[in-house]
């Protein structure tokens, strides 16, 4: 079996405690940061290896999946340290090659690339479900259903309730660009990297291009998409045997008929589109992209260079009057 290897591409990122500013046109970007987690000395609880996710619950709690340690930590809604949920090893609740992390009420579920594990958010282990695909992200629907998305027979998204038993799958994959056209036959280089769902509608970016596609419930329901000469394209090479690769990092996030579509561009450089009712608002370089975002509208940002780190903030969208656009309301 060939090795598959994906590397979400990331900068190191000097995140500052004042209100960082910048300007596009006739609206402004403000970035407030709030909170910040992660050390590099000191209570072990607070000093990570690799953050790769990050999740929140109903409460406001904090899940931090750490690659590297390849063990997930719960923080207050404060940033202390609450628990640990699981660790390293082979055995029932442990875990091996950590790929993401959700939360649904009071249930962490934990894809470790060909299962899942399920928590109660006290960090009691729940029971592991085994998946008929190379996972790549996990979340949960509006049904509390576990959604994974990943290269397996049909589709890319695979639904599962929470006693393991698969439901269906759902969702196309995307088209492999000519000069990559040696890989195009390999599942895991079609699709996204992340999955964002919000009550019946699921969103996804296109690895290779500007386009993001919104199913709503298993059928497309539409696409956004604009000429991007800055979007980033992946670059996959032979590697050892077997391949490795650099692809975009991507989050996006609805708030009402407001969309927020981060993606990367050339350079390692990071961007925001701000989309209403598929007219393109406004269009920002931002300095990450998050993992998560709360029904505040704050987002979680993460820092893996010297010191990896969780930052929380909030995006503030001005006019050059200093208020919110209407678009925004």
């Amino acid at each position: 079996m060939r090795l598959i290897k994906l590397i979400v591409v990331q900068v190191l990122v000097l995140f500052c405690l004042a209100c960082s500013l910048k300007e596009n046109q006739k609206y402004q970007l403000v970035t407030h940061n709030l909170l910040s987690i992660g050390q590099d000395q000191g209570d072990p609880n607070y000093i990570f290896g690799q953050i790769n996710d990050v999740c929140l619950d109903d409460e406001g709690n904090i899940y931090v999946l750490d690659f590297k340690k390849i063990a997930v930590t719960k923080f207050d809604k404060n940033g202390f340290f609450k628990l640990s949920l699981a660790h390293e090893g082979q055995g029932p609740g442990e875990l091996q090659m950590t790929r993401a992390i959700a939360s649904y009420q009071n249930k962490i579920c934990v894809l470790d690339f060909f299962k899942v594990s399920l928590f109660q958010n006290d960090g009691r282990y729940l029971s592991s479900i085994p998946i008929d695909c190379q996972g790549i992200d996990i979340a949960f629907n509006e049904k509390g259903q576990i959604v994974v998305l990943g290269a397996g027979k049909e589709g890319i998204f695979y639904v599962y309730d929470t006693d393991g038993k698969f439901q269906y799958s759902y969702g196309h994959s995307f088209e492999v660009p000519e000069k990559l056209s040696k890989f195009k036959e390999m599942k895991l280089f079609q699709l996204p990297l992340k999955m964002f769902i919000n009550g019946d509608r699921t969103l996804a970016m296109n690895p290779h291009r500007y386009e993001v596609v919104i199913w709503r419930n298993s059928a497309v329901e539409k696409t956004l998409g604009r000429k991007e000469p800055e979007f980033f394209e992946a670059l996959i090479k032979e590697e050892g045997g077997g391949f490795s690769g650099i692809v975009g990092q991507s989050f996006i996030w609805e708030k009402g008929d407001l969309i927020y579509v981060f993606y990367t561009r050339k350079g390692g450089k990071y961007g925001l589109d701000l989309w209403l009712k598929n007219k393109l608002q406004a269009s920002f370089e931002v300095d990450n992209i998050p993992y998560e975002a709360d029904k505040d509208g704050n987002f979680y940002m993460v820092g893996n260079g010297e010191i990896s780190k969780v930052i929380k903030c909030h995006i503030d969208i001005l006019s050059p009057k200093g208020k919110p656009p209407v678009w925004q309301k």
